[in-house]
This record gives C-alpha cells, sequence and structure tokens, in this order.
C-alpha cells in the first residue's frame, strides 16, 4: 500500500467526521427545536428536537466505513485495497454526504427555536 492510498483514506476519514466535530462544536449555541424542513419559500415549516442531529451527523462516517470496509460482491475486495477509480468514487460519495449534512447542521442551527413545547407548525 503506497503513500497515496494512506493520504487518500485518511483525507476522507476526516472528511466524513467533519459534520460530527462541527455539531460538537456548535452544540452550546443550538437551541430546543431545529427546523427539519424548509418550504419552498425557504423559511422553516417544520420543527423536531435537536436531538435530531445527533441521530443524523453520523451518516457519512457511516457511509466511510460501509464503502471502506465492506467487501464488494464481484471481486471480494474492500475499497481501501481496491483501484484508485473506487477510491475516488469513495472520497466524491463521502463529500457528497458530509457537505451538505455540515450545511444542513449549520443553518439549522442558525433558525432553531428556544423553548420547551414544539413550534405550533411542527404539531
Amino acid at each position: 500500500m503506497n503513500g497515496r492510498v494512506v493520504v487518500a483514506a485518511l483525507l476522507t476519514a476526516l472528511l466524513a467526521l467533519l459534520p460530527v466535530v462541527y455539531l460538537y462544536f456548535i452544540w452550546p449555541t443550538v437551541l430546543a427545536f431545529v427546523p427539519m424542513h424548509y418550504g419552498a419559500s425557504g423559511v422553516p415549516d417544520h420543527f423536531v428536537d435537536r436531538i435530531w442531529l445527533w441521530n443524523i451527523v453520523w451518516y457519512p462516517a457511516l457511509g466511510f466505513a460501509v464503502f471502506t470496509f465492506l467487501p464488494q460482491v464481484h471481486d471480494g475486495q474492500s475499497l481501501f485495497w481496491s483501484s484508485s477509480k473506487q477510491r475516488q468514487t469513495r472520497l466524491v460519495v463521502v463529500f457528497a454526504l458530509a457537505l451538505p449534512l455540515t450545511a444542513l447542521i449549520h443553518r439549522s442551527s442558525q433558525n432553531s427555536r428556544p423553548g420547551l413545547l414544539a413550534p405550533a407548525s411542527s404539531r
């Protein structure tokens, strides 16, 4: 295994953990309810408890683990030991999961609502 494979694997792992690290640092500023859905006008129209963010933040890391350690059906290798094209695909897929999820966490934290009761629009 050469150095490029290790660098690509580490870069992808760090990218997969980006939403987790970001949420860890902004958690104290996230209020009780965060938007789960935005309407066509861009205004939040459904809110959930803030713990929901911790439930979805692990998806990129889970995708990385699946793509790295589960064997491929056609040749019995994991992607970690496969061709550069497959490693590049793994990086793109994890990026496609991590970046929008981090943006969603950021937007949700900016639009979170205080209070103990759910907003009227989520009932």
